[in-house]
């Protein structure tokens, strides 16, 4: 009700008074406003205070909603970076991976070649050298095990640089490890949710209090 209306309606009961009614009728019904007029200016601020109140509320909720959406924007983006970093990590990691098996399977292949067969072929002619009888054929031999000595020397040399470019990829697969930027999407993405479940719980208690506010 506004206060226009309700200085009409104190006109109207002035127009009675002035148009001749008893003064017992006339303190009665001055009386009578007078009550209601109080009734009304009390409705009247109570309603004012109950709208201001929740407008109020429902700007700093708006507000509350400004910042979250501010800071999911940042978490946004942060999460982007991580899913592609932990992507170019996981690509790099199966590079490794592939690049790795191939040189322990190369070194396993190696490691037997020279185990059971050179060594052993070595071990064959260092016999036959012992049981031989003419300088000739001791010559001979003796040129055999300076052969298979120089072959199990180059591939010693190359079990070596094996096993050098495996540990190599080792400390790159270690320093390529996507756990921890894993470890860091998962926190984003789960803060994410608890503010998006913040900005629904505000946008509910926006419209609960329109709803309020509409329903004075």
């Amino acid at each position: 009700i506004s206060d226009e209306e309700i200085t009409k309606l104190r006109n109207e009961l002035r127009g009675i008074k002035t148009a001749g009614r008893s003064k017992t009728s006339d303190r009665k019904i001055e009386d009578a406003y007078n009550y209601t007029y109080d009734i009304l200016r009390v409705a009247i601020v109570h309603a004012n205070n109950y709208r201001t109140g929740r407008e109020e509320l429902i700007a700093q909720h708006l507000r509350d909603l400004k910042s979250l959406n501010f800071e999911l924007n940042g978490l946004g983006k942060r999460r982007r970076f991580l899913l592609q970093k932990v992507s170019e990590l996981d690509i790099k990691m199966d590079e490794i991976k592939a690049g790795l098996k191939t040189l322990q399977a190369e070194l396993a292949k190696l490691n037997e070649s020279i185990s059971k067969g050179m060594n052993k072929e070595r071990d064959s002619i260092y016999k036959k050298f012992q049981t031989a009888t003419t300088l000739e054929e001791k010559t001979r031999i003796k040129q055999e095990l300076v052969d298979i000595n120089a072959k199990i020397h180059v591939a010693v040399d190359r079990l070596m640089k094996l096993r050098g470019s495996i540990s190599g990829l080792i400390r790159k697969r270690e320093e390529n490890d996507s756990e921890k930027d894993r470890r860091q999407l998962y926190l984003v993405e789960k803060e994410i949710g608890n503010l998006e479940y913040e900005k629904e719980q505000h946008a509910l208690a926006i419209q609960k209090l329109r709803e309020e506010i509409g329903g004075r």
